[in-house]
């Protein structure tokens, strides 16, 4: 069988300091038609053919990316952005710019939550006690209908928001953190009964205040 002047590109992925990740290739020669190297073939156990080849780049290539995505996004940010004098917060009440009642109340109890799920900070009851403030604004509610039944009633429904945030040091008033417009939406199903809808929505709403505190609070947390 005639040797080909064929070569084998083997990727290896190497964790530097700082969590970088660096690629260093090397080229093996085949040592004959369809075969893998006879050194990477003993320590597979296996002789592949050629059409076996792209699979084992496809899978580097999955590989690759899971280590990526587990490396990089992965993560739940700790607060180690924020000065380390910084530890209680009071939520002050949210304003409410829509003609949604009760919406402000939804975010601002999504927000003392978050803070009292992490362990670096403390939600106080004033803003005597605290070493930071949050205050924010909902700055608009829309729904939207996505399908409809057969009796022409809504079966699913979008809800967005938008709010304000501010998150500032107390004393200074420097601003830590803030956005004018983070948005977030969250879809949900509606009763089959006109009556049953004002709860859905409450339902749908506070989840969705739920996840908005979440969002902004990581990256509070982030610095993003």
């Amino acid at each position: 069988m005639r040797k080909q002047n064929r070569r084998l590109f083997i990727v290896r992925l190497k964790f530097q300091k700082q969590s970088a990740l660096k690629f260093v290739s090397r080229t093996i020669p085949l040592q004959a038609e369809g075969m893998i190297p006879r050194r990477l073939g003993r320590n597979l156990g296996i002789g592949l053919a050629p059409g076996f080849i792209p699979v084992i780049k496809t899978g580097v290539i999955c590989l690759f990316f899971a280590l990526i995505l587990s490396c990089g996004y992965g993560f739940a940010p700790k607060g180690d952005y924020v000065d380390k004098r910084i530890q209680n917060i009071y939520v002050e009440a949210f304003d409410n710019k829509t003609s949604q009642a009760g919406i402000e109340n939804y975010v601002r109890t999504a927000f003392i939550n978050q803070i009292l799920q992490n362990s670096r900070f403390k939600t106080v009851a004033s803003v005597e006690a605290a070493d930071a403030i949050i205050k924010g604004s909902v700055i608009n509610i829309s729904t939207s209908p996505l399908s409809y039944r057969a009796n022409t009633l809504v079966a699913e429904e979008r809800a967005t928001v938008i709010v304000a945030i501010n998150f500032r040091e107390k004393e200074s008033g420097k601003t830590i953190w803030s956005s004018k417009n983070l948005s977030s939406y969250v879809d949900y199903t509606m009763a089959n009964n006109i009556n049953m809808f004002p709860a859905a929505r409450k339902n749908a709403l506070i989840k969705l205040s739920n996840d908005m505190a979440e969002k902004a609070f990581n990256m509070m947390m982030a610095g993003f």
